[in-house]
């Protein structure tokens, strides 16, 4: 088991993992095949991994899509969760209590 901050981000399509955290879970395989991502930064090649199991609190999203990339500067050792993990929950913004609210589907 790993722990990584996660930045909750609709603007990304895919879930990243910083690259390190990747290789010592074990889902970065030497031969990963890449893919092109546009960043704020550019666009860059990051190998496709698959998290087997990712636990946000008492959820658990299983064998779900990522890709390893390290994100620049003080955010290098967090992940995003993107849209293809944020797509299995349901979503709820309580505005009055200032909190984001993440549930099974």
């Amino acid at each position: 088991d790993r722990t990584v901050q996660m930045v909750f981000d609709t603007g990304a399509s895919l879930t990243t993992v910083p690259t390190r955290i990747a290789q010592a879970a074990g889902i970065l395989p030497r031969n990963a095949p890449t893919v092109t991502i546009n960043t704020a930064g550019g666009v860059v090649q990051a190998p496709r991994i698959t998290i087997p199991e990712l636990r946000i609190g008492t959820l658990v999203l299983r064998n779900v899509g990522a890709v390893a990339l390290d994100l620049p500067g003080d955010l290098n050792s967090t992940g995003l969760l993107g849209l293809n993990a944020i797509g299995q929950l349901r979503v709820t913004i309580d505005r009055s209590r200032g909190k984001l609210i993440l549930e099974s589907l």
